[in-house]
């Protein structure tokens, strides 16, 4: 195939051209390249905060509390908790065949119910977890 291109000049010609066009087209269409994809998550975190806690008094007050109210919900594939000093945080991963926001309102409500929370503990926060990064596109 080089020994072909060697000896037809114009063929070589109109290719390099036709390459050099296609160049420039991509350039000028704006493709974007994202450094940092912006993906939606299925993962719904339940935070609660208690001012003076204990990690036990959190876990045993809080978390547990929260897991037992969002257990037998269908969509969801894994409950994990994180009880540190003064807060505790459950995130609820959501099976890939359910509706994440539908499941978020179900546990917000199921959360919401909860009257058995410490005295202390502030009002819980239910959100859909977003993992966005600003500004992450790159358009050459």
């Amino acid at each position: 195939m080089i020994a072909w291109f060697a000896r037809n000049h114009v063929a070589a010609n109109l290719l390099m051209i036709t390459i050099l066009f296609a160049g420039i087209y991509s350039l000028t269409s704006r493709i974007p390249l994202e450094v940092f994809p912006s993906f939606e998550t299925d993962r719904i975190s339940v935070s609660v905060t208690l001012r003076g806690a204990t990690p036990e008094d959190t876990e045993l007050g809080v978390a547990i509390l929260i897991e037992e109210a969002v257990q037998d919900l269908e969509g969801i594939e894994q409950v994990t908790s994180v009880s540190s000093e003064g807060s505790a945080n459950v995130t609820i991963e959501v099976d890939s065949d359910y509706d994440a926001k539908e499941l978020l309102a179900d546990i917000k409500s199921r959360v919401d119910a909860i009257n058995t929370f410490p005295a202390d503990a502030e009002n819980p926060v239910v959100s859909l977890a977003q993992r966005t990064r600003s500004n992450s596109r790159i358009y050459f």
